[in-house]
């Protein structure tokens, strides 16, 4: 798998009570990954999921996540965590560098990019020899939607993006491609994630 971080509203597929859907992104057949001694590691930030929507103690026992579920339940999930800053450039930022928005300098939406030279977890896990990829929003500057923090892959758009018939930016590539955001942003995540590899 590498390193990566995919970023996407419409993972969880959220809906009323009903049939269950089929998967937004057809479970892909195993290939050959990376089986070394260290870990693989994957992100998938959810943006704008309120916590108490997951869970046995959910509010809403009528809405039905699956995909957010499965993420859950074969996850970690931290049950005393919090965001310092609660919107969505701020909360990446500090993920991505672990400190507060007074320290990477994203404050605010769409117009504030993170400084390369703070130390990142991108930057130290390719440091470490890890293959790193970002997949979707990155939300920071939306006038650019050059790659970032030198990730190993990099797949996004400018600004909020939109939803369907994206111009995308696949490591310094742009092009129009064609169907719903989140269903393209998905495949080139499970396609990194299925990429043979020697290192992880």
């Amino acid at each position: 798998v590498g390193a990566g971080a995919s970023v996407g509203a419409a993972l969880s597929s959220c809906r009323i009570t009903g049939p269950e859907p089929p998967p937004i992104v057809p479970t892909p057949p195993p290939g050959p990954r990376y089986r070394g001694d260290r870990p693989n590691v994957l992100v998938v930030l959810v943006d704008d999921l309120a916590a108490d929507v997951m869970g046995q103690e959910t509010r809403f026992p009528f809405l039905k996540c699956p995909n957010i579920e499965r993420l859950q339940r074969e996850g970690a999930t931290f049950g005393r965590a919090f965001v310092p800053t609660s919107v969505c450039s701020p909360s990446r930022a500090s993920l991505l560098t672990g400190t507060y928005a007074h320290t990477h300098g994203v404050r605010v939406n769409d117009v504030q990019d993170l400084m390369d030279q703070l130390p990142n977890f991108p930057g130290l896990l390719g440091a470490s020899g890890y293959e790193t990829a970002f997949v979707g929003k990155w939300h920071m500057d939306n006038r650019s939607d050059d790659p970032r923090l030198g990730f190993g892959y990099w797949l996004s758009f400018a600004g909020q993006g939109v939803y369907t018939d994206p111009v995308l930016n696949e490591n310094g590539r742009r092009f129009r491609a064609r169907g719903y955001v989140t269903d393209l942003i998905s495949n080139y995540a499970v396609r990194f994630i299925q990429t043979p590899r020697e290192n992880p």
